[in-house]
């Protein structure tokens, strides 16, 4: 499932999952109320994973089925802009994962990774083939984040590292354990810390790195037990002002990035 607030006339979520997209009213945020029936996006599979991103008024779905472009400048009323493009990554089992940077979109899902052009962002163009990142698999699922000219993915498998110099061509620089995942099932999170940090959660615990340049990461201690993240569970990940947020099967943990200590 994915979640996406929205600011407009009135507080707005986005909730999309297998059965399609429902737009929620947050006017009463104690007592969500949804906006008119489920939104069919052509591109959400029942059983596969979602990712969803928003850029201006256009909302990027993809899904089982493939990648959507949804119209979302009536934010009570997102529709859908020509057909489902098939992306050759995502399918009805694994993860889904979607990262927009700048005129580029990379997609990630149980078959690998790929690149579309958003040239015009109303239209993705696919503009490579399926790259094996090495990391990702059809049990578990997928997350990416960019820093610099370095992509990172993580799946079951470990966490990857590719050159997008070329933003066009990512060529792959490293594979490496993390400690953090789980590859029986479930999901990871991944994000960075004022460029110094990376930060992975997994079914194992959270796990936090240092960024040295072209070197691979390298893991400060132990892997961290959360509390909150089990093994075939769902996983995510925010920071706010020095504080890691991590969300999983067993509920809510935040870490005081500085004081490494776990706030319930």
């Amino acid at each position: 499932a994915a979640l996406i607030l929205l600011e407009a006339e009135k507080p707005l979520l986005y909730v999309l999952g297998g059965k399609g997209l429902a737009v929620m009213d947050l006017t009463d945020a104690s007592k969500p109320v949804r906006i008119e029936s489920v939104i069919d996006t052509g591109a959400l599979m029942l059983d596969s994973d979602v990712a969803a991103m928003l850029s201006g008024s256009l909302m990027y779905v993809a899904g089982g089925h493939g990648l959507a472009v949804m119209d979302v400048s009536q934010p009570t009323k997102p529709w859908r802009i020509g057909e489902i493009t098939t992306t050759g990554v995502l399918g009805s089992i694994g993860g889904a994962a979607m990262l927009v940077s700048e005129e580029v979109m990379y997609v990630a899902g149980s078959k690998g990774l790929t690149v579309f052009s958003l040239e015009d962002p109303k239209a993705p163009a696919q503009v490579s083939d399926v790259i094996s990142t090495g990391v990702l698999t059809f049990s578990t699922g997928a997350a990416l984040a960019v820093d610099g000219t370095t992509l990172y993915v993580i799946g079951g498998l470990g966490l990857a590292r590719l050159d997008i110099s070329d933003k066009f061509k990512p060529s792959h620089m490293s594979k490496q354990d993390t400690g953090c995942l789980s590859g029986s099932g479930g999901a990871g999170a991944i994000a960075i810390d004022s460029g110094s940090k990376l930060l992975v959660a997994g079914g194992h615990g959270l796990g936090i790195f240092a960024l040295a340049g072209s070197e691979e990461p390298s893991r400060q201690g132990d892997v961290i037990n959360t509390g909150c993240l089990s093994e075939g569970g769902g996983c995510a990940i925010a920071l706010h002002n020095g504080i890691v947020f991590i969300a999983g099967g067993k509920g809510l943990a935040a870490f005081d990035l500085g004081m490494l200590r776990v706030h319930h």
